[in-house]
């Protein structure tokens, strides 16, 4: 399963973001890998082509993926991404 329930249960664990003007996107989301330990997947590309990249980052506590997270959140929006519902 590509996000674990546990986690996605919860929208602040999971977050899109587009760019219009550049015609880009940024998925970001904290999940759970088999170690138990929290990870940060993130995925981005061009919004009209298939190939993107994703990128996993592993925390060893779930305090530690927020922050992280956050830090995420506020560069997009630096960036002029805005968030997108789901």
């Amino acid at each position: 399963m590509l996000f674990p329930k546990l986690l996605t249960a919860n929208a602040k664990n999971f977050e899109r973001w587009e760019n219009p003007a550049k015609q880009r996107y940024y998925i970001a989301y904290i999940n759970l890998d088999l170690f138990g330990d929290y990870v940060i997947t993130r995925v981005w590309g061009k919004k009209d082509q298939l190939i993107g990249k994703i990128v996993h980052t592993p925390f060893s506590s779930y305090q530690e993926a927020v922050n992280m997270f956050a830090t995420i959140r506020k560069r997009r929006l630096h960036r002029g991404y805005h968030a997108v519902k789901i």
